[in-house]
């Protein structure tokens, strides 16, 4: 992901109602719901050789995800 895709990430979350974005600590921006619940985070290093996006999941997906893909 470069700066083109970051652009659309954050065109697709701020159309979402109380959503808002904000730098976070080590490069990473943090998008959000106003009432403070983490969307995702998007983090590109210093270097913009590696880039991730983060997402939180409510706590049962795991479980579900192994469930139905044990291997």
């Amino acid at each position: 992901m470069g700066m083109h895709e970051l652009n659309q990430l954050r065109e697709i979350i701020l159309t979402l109602a109380e959503s808002d974005e904000k730098p976070s600590p080590g490069c990473a921006i943090c998008f959000f719901t106003l009432n403070k619940k983490t969307i995702c985070y998007y983090h590109d290093s210093q270097h913009n050789d590696r880039v991730s996006l983060w997402c939180p999941a409510y706590p049962d997906l795991k479980k579900n995800l192994m469930r139905n893909n044990p291997g």
